[in-house]
């Protein structure tokens, strides 16, 4: 299924109350779209943010990942074992809470 990315409409209307293209809402649209027991790289929300300047919005990435892994909304892992975001270094993925 293809990703509705900045170009192509908002993806806000998967996940109510979140203002379009906001980190947050990038995160939980992809991880939602990817299902249960899937992951994502954080690198997917930034390129979803802007497809050219991806870069640019890790850090708000990294920020609204600490947020959503602190309110319970998604998993952390890093080499597939639960990580957290504020102490990990190197490559997580993230989920979905189940």
């Amino acid at each position: 299924m293809p990703i509705a990315g900045p170009r192509r409409g908002p993806v806000a209307h998967l996940m109510p109350g979140l203002p379009p293209h906001t980190p947050e809402s990038a995160i939980l649209t992809l991880v939602t779209q990817r299902g249960p027991n899937k992951t994502i790289c954080p690198a997917e929300a930034a390129r979803l943010l802007s497809p050219e300047n991806w870069r640019a919005h890790l850090p708000a990435i990294q920020a609204a990942v600490q947020h959503l892994h602190a309110t319970g909304q998604i998993t952390v892992t890093q080499r597939g074992q639960p990580a957290d975001p504020a102490t990990a270094r190197g490559p997580i993925r993230l989920g979905l809470r189940e």
